[in-house]
């Protein structure tokens, strides 16, 4: 037997389903670019241990220690905290930590609810959740492309140290 639930409160239940994925996906991106970071810290000390005594192999050492620190910014980007503008969200934290009171924000959610544009609110922040999840992506890519190509050039300057 279905539940007898108002329309508004499926339609914020939906809304907030999308909400919890959008999230998990922003979890997800940190994750990896929090082992992008650290996996090339450990692989620049590794392969860059050593200055090769060629010309050639000094210029593939600086090479990759530049495109390891690129990568490793590009990582940073992806993980540091963004501080969108405040607005009037009932569900975004940066907008609840900005009401004065526990009791401002308490009528503020209580309106919204009592109005039905919990949904609304929650597409709101759905929008703005994407497009920083979008942004994490195009610096986790772009993180994961130098890391490759300094993994290439760093090999090439370990040969030249060692071989």
């Amino acid at each position: 037997m279905p539940l007898d639930i108002p329309d508004d409160l499926q339609k914020a239940a939906a809304a907030k389903s999308i909400n919890d994925q959008i999230n998990q996906y922003i979890v997800v991106m940190d994750t990896k670019a929090s082992a992008f970071l650290a996996g090339n810290v450990a692989v620049a000390s590794f392969y860059l241990g050593a200055m090769p005594s060629s010309d050639g192999g000094r210029a593939a050492f600086y090479l990759a220690l530049a495109l390891f620190g690129a990568a490793i910014l590009a990582a940073g980007g992806v993980i540091f905290p963004r501080l969108p503008k405040s607005g009037n969200s009932i569900i975004f934290w940066g907008d609840i930590a900005a009401s004065p009171d526990f009791k401002s924000y308490q009528e503020r959610f209580q309106r919204v609810l009592n109005e039905g544009f919990l949904d609304e609110q929650y597409c709101v922040q759905n929008f703005f959740a994407a497009r920083v999840l979008r942004k994490k992506y195009r610096w986790l890519r772009c993180s994961i492309m130098l890391s490759v190509a300094a993994l290439m050039v760093a090999f090439v300057a370990y040969l030249k140290a060692h071989g």
